[in-house]
């Protein structure tokens, strides 16, 4: 015997979910948008520093790089040219080809093989795991790997000697594990 035909309900969160659903949609399709947008934009960057470098002379990269575009760092804009050239050597003439799986530029440095993928951690004791959660979230946020990728000479003697003086101590700690 077929169950019996559901009664209607007091609340019914139907047309909300379905409108949640549309909008979750409509939001994927526009990151898919977007991580396109920024691989043309870092492609055609990577195409122009490239162009730049070779019209240089030799040795006069950085200086030209700090001077006339201080606001990108120097491994990004190394990226960047990677990128464009990787790009090239794939024989891919198209940015609307780049597989539909990659949410972000740093995995398409890493299909392209300009990144390294990040290594799987084995789990840390639990006291241990609960001590460095937090540190591996800052080192891995945007403005920490900002500060990495950066040139040092950025900043100025007194930044660079406070740097050198609060990270001593984490330094030493990993030379010695």
């Amino acid at each position: 015997m077929p169950p019996a035909p559901l009664a209607p309900l007091e609340t019914d969160f139907g047309p909300q979910i379905l409108h949640h659903h549309a909008q979750a949609m409509r939001a994927g399709h526009q990151a898919h948008r977007c991580l396109l947008d920024a691989a043309a934009h870092a492609l055609e960057c990577g195409r122009l520093l490239a162009q730049q470098k070779a019209l240089l002379p030799h040795g006069r990269w950085l200086e030209w790089l700090r001077r006339s575009a201080p606001k990108l760092p120097a491994r990004t804009a190394q990226r960047y040219m990677q990128f464009a050239a990787e790009w090239e050597r794939s024989k891919t003439s198209r940015v609307t080809l780049l597989p539909s799986e990659l949410p972000s530029l740093r995995q398409l440095y890493v299909e392209f093989g300009i990144l390294r993928a990040p290594e799987l951690r084995e789990p840390a004791p639990a006291g241990l795991q609960s001590f460095l959660e937090p540190v591996f979230r800052l080192l891995e946020s945007p403005k920490v790997r900002t500060m990495m990728d950066s040139d040092p000479g950025r900043y100025d003697p007194r930044q660079r000697e406070m740097l050198r003086e609060k990270l001593r101590p984490l330094v030493d700690f990993y030379q010695r594990l």
